[in-house]
Parts: structure tokens; sequence; C-alpha cells
């Protein structure tokens, strides 16, 4: 009944006694625990291997975030422009042919658990956590995108986990961090956040996570992962699901800045949760430890089921659900990847090519004045610009592997060497809000520019915020050069209502290398932008 994270990229003698010791269900992997695929085969054989050694012999669920936004096996797959870029496609065809390469190269290294797609109907522009890892605004263009997301992972023989429910889309606190409370009506909450989740349900998703949010509506005492009522009366009694409940990381700061870490498991299994999911997500913290932490909250709920606090009844339900569960998708045979399969099938060719053309689908335009295409004489120059704050990259360092895992790209500069490619005058500049004399550098940009491009970016990392407001200050002032300004979103779109003042806005919806390419040939008028942003930008 726990799903645990552990350390590495091989099996330490901390994580074989974790497996063979504390007799684990599963075993959640982060892009820390990942080089290549070749690795991460003889990583995922090796915990099966391990976990068969055991006196039960129950094969392991080996789960992870790939859901597009967030990725793993950076930088050797094919994450595609993410779900918000999926929404932006206005196809749900374009959905499942993205996620049915996540289950092709997810399962050719021995995953057998995505922990995706992500439900959530991103209603709040201040959301820092969903954002671009939501198909957007409208519930029910989500819920269609769920449903092929669902059935091509579990077509392509990937169990599929949708999250965060009943909801995170309507909040502005990251849970990573603290604990969010969402205030709409129980109405509201039906018709906006729980109609992908029914959609899900009907596509036959096999693991709901849950939230750690309170809603006010529903049960305003305790976040969803505690709640009876919204596992119990909502999920499993209105919605008829039977599949397993998962929690959402119980490391998370909305659970362990408010609560006891060991009694919040109980609480949790108490309220109707099947499994417990522990990933490492306390990144002001020093790693290590895992084994004692985790058979610390593992011998709190044995001794919660001794004193009859945990109901037998209700263990052996939970079980009865996850072996179920291993028994449908074959668990129990003997793992078939190996490291020559794995090398071929993850970013494959054909992979490569199916996420450039989605990329290119994605692409839209918001404002064009007559700038796009680019049409400038050799002679003439253009001045790429990189608002984004230095210290910003560094976050994306610090989330341990759970996140956008860029890898060792800068999208600045791969944006850069594309631009070139097609045009050859092009200058670079590394200009954020606090760049010091940063009006020397503005005068520069006027007297050597014919067309200025800025490069903005955000990306939803947990625990972190990303900052993105002092590029909407930097976009204003390039304005105020005289020069045309065109901005390039390697993003979601709400900056927009910030840089309305731009002459032309392209959004691309993502950060990684295709998503760049389909922006570029754009900008250039090699293709046609063809997306249309998922979400309001009143």
């Amino acid at each position: 009944m726990f799903l645990v994270g552990i350390r590495g990229t091989g099996m330490s003698e901390e994580s074989h006694a974790i497996v063979k010791d504390l007799k684990i269900g599963g075993v959640y992997l982060t892009n820390a625990n990942m080089t290549s695929p070749s690795q991460l085969t003889s990583m995922t054989s090796e915990l099966q291997r391990t976990a068969r050694m055991t006196d039960r012999a129950v094969p392991l669920l080996i789960a992870c975030d790939h859901e597009g936004h967030w990725a793993v096996l950076s930088p050797y797959s094919c994450p595609g422009p993410g779900n918000l870029g999926l929404g932006a496609v206005r196809s749900s065809s374009a959905t499942g042919k993205m996620y049915s390469i996540y289950a092709s190269e997810l399962r050719a290294v021995g995953m057998n658990v995505d922990l995706a797609p992500v439900a959530d109907v991103n209603s709040n522009p201040g959301n820092s956590i969903i954002g671009s890892r939501s198909f957007g605004q409208d519930p029910k263009a989500v819920g269609l995108r769920v449903q092929a997301a669902v059935r091509a992972l579990q077509r392509g023989g990937m169990i599929s986990a949708i999250k965060h429910f009943p909801g995170h889309g309507n909040t502005s606190t990251d849970s990573h961090s603290g604990l969010p409370r969402v205030s709409r009506s129980e109405k509201g909450i039906q018709k906006v956040d729980l109609l992908p989740f029914e959609s899900g349900i009907r596509a036959g998703v096999e693991l709901v996570m849950t939230s750690h949010i309170i809603f006010d509506a529903l049960d305003p005492g305790v976040p969803a992962t505690f709640s009876s009522a919204i596992l119990g009366g909502i999920l499993r009694d209105a919605m008829r699901f039977t599949g397993v409940i998962l929690t959402d990381s119980m490391n998370m700061g909305a659970i362990v800045k408010a609560y006891d870490p060991e009694e919040s498991c109980v609480v949790a299994l108490k309220a109707g949760v099947d499994m417990i999911l522990l990933a490492q997500e306390q990144y002001d913290a020093p790693m290590g430890g895992f084994y004692e932490s985790y058979s610390r909250k593992i011998d709190a709920v044995i001794k919660a089921v001794d004193s009859g606090r945990l109901e037998v009844e209700l263990v052996d339900k939970s079980v009865a659900r996850i072996l179920a569960l291993k028994r449908k998708y074959n668990l129990f045979r003997r793992p078939t990847s190996t490291a020559s399969i794995a090398q071929t099938t993850v970013g494959s060719q054909k992979h490569r090519q199916t996420e450039l053309e989605i990329c290119r689908m994605a692409v839209a335009v918001l404002k064009n004045d007559g700038t796009l295409p680019i049409r400038l004489e050799e002679s003439e120059s253009i001045s790429l610009v990189n608002p984004v704050r230095p210290e910003s990259y560094g976050m994306l360092g610090r989330t341990r592997g759970i996140g956008p895992n860029l890898g060792p790209i800068i999208p600045f500069k791969l944006f850069s060497s594309e631009v070139r490619r097609r045009h050859a005058n092009a200058l670079e500049f590394w200009i954020n809000d606090h760049t010091p004399e940063i009006d020397g550098e503005l005068t520069k940009l006027r007297e050597l520019s014919d067309l200025i491009v800025a490069v903005t970016e955000k990306h939803n990392l947990p625990g972190f915020v990303f900052d993105d407001l002092g590029q909407a200050r930097i976009v204003r002032l390039l304005c105020d050069t005289g020069r045309p300004v065109i901005v390039v979103g390697l993003r979601d779109p709400y900056e927009f209502v910030q840089m309305r003042a731009v002459n032309s806005y392209v959004c691309a919806f993502g950060a990684r290398p295709p998503s760049i390419t389909a922006s570029v040939e754009v900008l250039f008028g090699e293709r046609k932008a063809r997306g249309i942003a998922p979400v309001s930008l009143s």
C-alpha cells in the first residue's frame, strides 16, 4: 500500500532494503534516477528482480510523472508540447498520438505506471503549479483530451492515473509548499472541476490521485486526501470509480507543514485511500534517511490496524484492488524490457517526427500587425533578447528530477541558433530587470536593431516559483525603443495580457527543441500557425 521514491541511479543497499524488507507495493522514479534508457531498463529490471525475491514475490508498480510539460528520461524521450500545447491543437487525436508515444517509451524501459494525465481545469491564471500542465480552461475540451490520453496510455500497456482529484486548477497556492483552499461552490466544482475526472473514469482509468487541497463546499475541515466525503461520497459512490485511489505525495508541504507525517498516512487510509505516495519532495531538506522515514510510516499503519483504529476490512479491500491491477497488466510475468529495445524505442526517429508535427500544430499567433512573417534584407539586423533572470534557471535544477527537466538545454541559445540558420545577421542580448546599466543596453538595441525578438519563458516548478514578472517589464521597455518588437513565448500565453503593445506575439507553449523549431518556422513564414489558445486572455 506504499509507493515510494528511492535514491540514486542504481540499486543501493538502502533501496534494496526498502523493497526487500519493507515489502513496498511500488517505486516512484524521477529524472534524478535516470541517466539513459539502458541504465533505466537495468534499474527497473533489478527492482522487479528484488521484489520477486521477497517471501510474497509480488511485482512492483514502477511509476513516474511523464505528462508533457513535466517529463522524465530527458533529454532522450519525446514529451511533445505539453498538455496546454495539446489543448491548443484542438484535436483529441493529437493527444492520443502523443500519449501513445509516452506509453511506448516508458514500457520499453520497464515502467508500468504513468501518473498522467493532469485532469485539472486551469481556471485560475495565477496558478503557479498547474498552468501548462493542464489541457486548458474549458472543462469539456479538457475532458476529451483526458479520455484520449487515458485510452492511449492503457492501450499501450501503461497504467494511467488522472490527477489531482477533485481538481487543482482553481488554486493560487502550490500544494508542494503549502495547503491550498478552494472556495468555489459545490455546483461550480461539479460543473467545472469534476467533469474531466468523470471523462477519465468513463475511459476506464485505473488510478485516481488525490489532491492536498481543502474544498470549502465539499468538506471544509480537511484536504481531499483526508476526506471520506470526497473520496467515498463523491469519487466512489457518485462517480462509481472502482479502481485504486492514490494520494499525491505525502511529503509535500501541504501535508508535512500542517499534519503529523506518520498519522497523516493513517488518516488518509481511513478516508478511503488505497495507496500512499511518498515522493521525495522536501527540496529544502537534505536527501537521506528514506528507509527510516518509510519504516516509521508503515509501522504507524500497522499499529493503527492492531489497535482497531484502521479496519482490517478496509486494508483487505485496498490490497485486493492493488493486486487485481497488477494482475490485469500482467506484472506477474517476467519483464521483457531490454537495453536494446529501450535504445531503439526511446526517442526513435518516428517518435521525434510525430512529436515535431504535433508541436507545429500547437503554435499560436495571438497578435500580428504585419511584422510576421519576418522579411528582412541580409544587411538588416535582428536583435534577440533573453529577458529571463539567470537565477530563475537555477531553480530548474533544484527540483531533484521532478518537474520540467529540460536537461542541459538553454532554450534561448537553441532559439538563437535556429534564427541564425535563417538570418545570419542576428545579435544576442541578455537583458533582465536586474541588468546593471539597462538604459545603455536599450540604447544599443535602438541603434543596432531593425527588428527585436524577445524570447520569454515560464516553468511550473514543484515548490518554487519561476520568476516571470520581470520579463513583461523588459518587453514594455523594448516597445519604447521605437523598433518593431515580436515576442515568442516558450510558455503558456497568460503573459500576453501584459504585452499587448508588442507588434506580434507567437506562443509555442513549450521550451523543448521541437517547440522552439516550430515557433521559428512560423516566424519566418515556413509554416502557418494553427494553434488556438485554450485559455481566456481577456
